[in-house]
């Protein structure tokens, strides 16, 4: 029994080293992601006087909201493309979780303004 946990517990340690080195990757690319797409929102609602437009300011955030998702998922299929497909799964989970967590954040950051 021995002979085979220290094979598996090497497989999985190599997996998480995987779906680290991944997710670093989807990071650094997410974050310039959310930089630009909340600079474009930025400018986009400059202009907008909330107490008098509050609903045109929502809409351009659900917009705005909708190409972060979109641009996101995107990068997130280009990095699942890339990956060995043992950790398909677990990565899929990570980066899922780590787009609502941006998707919040982009929220978060539109109400602040």
């Amino acid at each position: 029994m021995a002979k085979i946990a220290r094979p598996l517990t090497r497989i999985l340690a190599i997996m998480k080293d995987d779906i680290q080195t991944m997710m670093v990757k989807f990071n650094n690319a997410a974050a310039k992601i959310y930089s630009i797409v909340f600079k474009q929102f930025s400018e986009s609602v400059h202009d907008i006087d909330r107490s008098e437009e509050e609903n045109v300011f929502k809409m351009q955030a659900a917009k705005f909201i909708q190409l972060l998702k979109y641009r996101l998922d995107d990068q997130a299929k280009k990095i699942l493309e890339t990956s060995p497909a043992e950790i398909h799964d677990a990565l899929q989970t990570v980066v899922s979780t780590r787009i609502d967590f941006y998707l919040q954040e982009f929220q978060l950051k539109c109400k602040a303004l």
